[in-house]
């Protein structure tokens, strides 16, 4: 007998979430579990991907445009502004009970936040148990205080079990008020093959000497990410060294809170009025790219769940630069699996990326580290704990 699992996700366009929860159908056991994914549109690189899966059934449910866009820093004014969208919300709970109970779902799994919401509310009204994943670190940083409060309301009432990315991402559970209880540790998966690395000759392709080095970020433009600190290393950087170019691989949500600090970070850029940094948007070959690359880095501002993008770079072998807080730093270990750099510190950040560019042997030593590091941790346990999680929860409703 197979578990019948829903899988929800409030958003269609790529993300580290996103990622994670593709990689994590693409790897359950298709004769253990069927697997049906509901998603608020046809359109967007999750639909497109989970087309080439075999045995998955995607579904649209309409939600609220509106709902689907606040972020969680401005939904007290979304709600003071458009009042409907309460409205909207327990419309789309109540379609969701409608599909929990046509599609004879055992199982409801949300993957994003505000699906965690209506999710769970949909689960708990059909009498289904629900699974949370969490990829994120709660605190100040990403939810105001109220927002925080609600979602460990709805954690502790509705959520039948709570998977964390990291045992940061745990802990931060915890101090917010989830009884830990509910809480279970399993990292993303590892990279399975499934996702080929397509290849790419980024040097040819920007026009630059085969022998020109890359320091590349990857990641959406937002400013927890740092991209503005990054140009601004780069600046530094670039003052001593000439065979160096850095790229900026990524963008941000289209009408989303972070068009303003994209177009800071392209003010920045321009400012700097230098060919050696580019920004070459949302990639589909970002696999190719990191591979080509001599460093990666990520400067995140802020503690980050997990780091998914650190995590793939580490399994390609790439010596990593990376501030080392929240999840990130159980991946990196300094000067052995990566270099730790602190948030916000500019000039740090550019001795570090100096020290790999003049020691290509401890940088490729670092990348041959990180790649066993990231490879233990990311090990199939992981997708093994999941699927006996998921059954012992499922089938015993």
């Amino acid at each position: 007998m197979r578990l019948r699992i829903l899988f929800i996700n409030h958003i269609t366009a790529r993300g580290g979430g996103e990622i994670a929860l593709l990689k994590t159908i693409r790897q359950l056991d298709k004769e253990r579990f069927d697997i049906v994914v509901a998603l608020p549109s046809d359109q967007g690189m999750v639909p497109e991907e989970l087309a080439k899966i075999p045995k998955v059934r995607v579904l649209v449910v309409a939600s609220d445009p509106t709902m689907i866009r606040a972020s969680r820093f401005d939904a007290f004014t979304t709600l003071l502004r458009h009042p409907g969208v309460i409205l909207a919300v327990f419309t789309t709970v109540k379609h969701y009970v409608q599909v929990i109970r046509a599609e004879e779902i055992d199982l409801v799994f949300t993957n994003t936040v505000k699906s965690d919401y209506y999710g769970a509310l949909a689960a708990w009204f059909a009498r289904r148990p629900s699974v949370w994943y969490m990829h994120d670190f709660v605190d100040k940083h990403y939810f105001p205080g109220w927002v925080r409060g609600s979602l460990v309301l709805f954690a502790n009432l509705f959520a039948t079990t709570i998977f964390c990315n990291s045992h940061a991402t745990r802990m931060s559970l915890i101090k917010a008020g989830v009884s830990g209880r509910k809480l279970e540790t399993i990292y993303p998966p590892a990279l399975d093959g499934s996702q080929p690395r397509e290849p790419v000759d980024i040097r040819a392709e920007l026009a630059l000497s085969p022998t020109t080095r890359l320091v590349t970020m990857v990641g959406r433009i937002t400013r927890p990410k740092g991209q503005v600190e990054f140009v601004r290393a780069a600046k530094l950087v670039l003052a001593v060294k000439s065979d160096v170019v850095f790229l900026i691989v990524g963008d941000s949500v289209p009408g989303s809170y972070d068009d303003a600090y994209k177009a800071e970070l392209e003010q920045e850029v321009r400012a700097m009025n230098d060919p050696r940094i580019r920004m070459v948007g949302m990639r589909h070959d970002v696999l190719g790219i990191v591979a080509e690359s001599d460093s990666v880095v990520f400067p995140s501002l802020w503690p980050e769940g997990f780091g998914l993008a650190v995590a793939e770079a580490m399994e390609l072998g790439r010596p990593v630069i990376a501030t080392t807080t929240g999840g990130t730093a159980e991946l990196i270990e300094d000067g052995v699996t990566g270099l730790r750099v602190t948030p916000y510190d500019v000039a740090g950040l550019s001795r570090a990326i100096c020290h790999l560019l003049d020691h290509p042997e401890q940088a490729q030593k670092l990348g041959a580290a990180g790649h066993q590091r990231i490879r233990h941790l990311l090990s199939s346990q992981n997708m093994d704990q999941l699927q006996r999680t998921l059954e012992r929860i499922g089938f015993a409703r």
